[in-house]
């Protein structure tokens, strides 16, 4: 809960008590794979990552297909947040079969989303349908933390179109969604994105957010 609202150094913490504990094999995995994506907001990337690849290798092994996708969407975010396009786009494309096939609606649209950010800078005309298809898939299950995240890629891809009015209904409908839900991280790169559109220049991308962030 506290690494999905942003309170990362909190989430981290209480992750670390529970491995220090000694929990069952499964419990441990899932408070790694938990403490590895606290770890990637919190822009401790590599290590982030460490962490992950651990966890779902673990859960990959034993076929706990739910599980495995779960946690590597949050890989994949890792990955495109160190700029690992490829790495990311072979988990996701992995993910996506696999949440099509089986129901797990909002891991499908998690990846969706995620496969829009991928194909952004490169490829925006195939980037967007993959973002839209994710904010209807989310916005219809109620999952509103991530369709307000799939609403600011969706800001810059229709910024990248010259369509400058629906990026900003955009970046506000995320923003009051953030605010509504008491989201900490977020409305961060929500105001970026504002300031983006005022200045003229491009809002950033996730793999362009964490540039400068540490690698430990």
């Amino acid at each position: 809960m506290h690494v999905h609202r942003g309170d990362a150094q909190q989430g981290i913490q209480y992750c670390d008590e529970a491995l220090v504990l000694g929990a069952l094999p499964f419990d441990a995995a899932m408070a790694r794979a938990v403490r590895g994506y606290g770890k990637i907001k919190a822009g401790q990337l590599d290590s982030g990552i460490a962490d992950l690849e651990e966890a779902v290798a673990w859960f990959a092994n034993l076929r706990l297909r739910y599980t495995y996708t779960r946690y590597a969407v949050w890989l994949a975010e890792g990955h495109l947040r160190r700029g690992e396009q490829a790495a990311a786009r072979d988990l996701i494309e992995d993910v996506l079969r696999t949440s099509r096939n089986t129901g797990y609606l909002q891991i499908e649209g998690v990846a969706s989303w995620l496969m829009g950010e991928c194909l952004a800078a490169e490829a925006p005309a195939e980037a967007e349908p993959y973002v839209a298809k994710a904010m209807a898939i989310l916005e219809r299950i109620g999952a509103r933390n991530d369709l307000a995240r799939g609403m600011v890629t969706r800001a810059a891809l229709r910024q990248a179109a010259g369509d400058l009015a629906t990026a900003r209904k955009l970046v506000d409908e995320a923003e009051a969604i953030f605010r509504v839900l008491g989201t900490f991280d977020e409305p961060a790169r929500v105001q970026a994105a504002r300031a983006a559109l005022d200045l003229g220049s491009d809002i950033s991308l996730l793999r362009r957010n964490d540039k400068n962030a540490r690698s430990g």
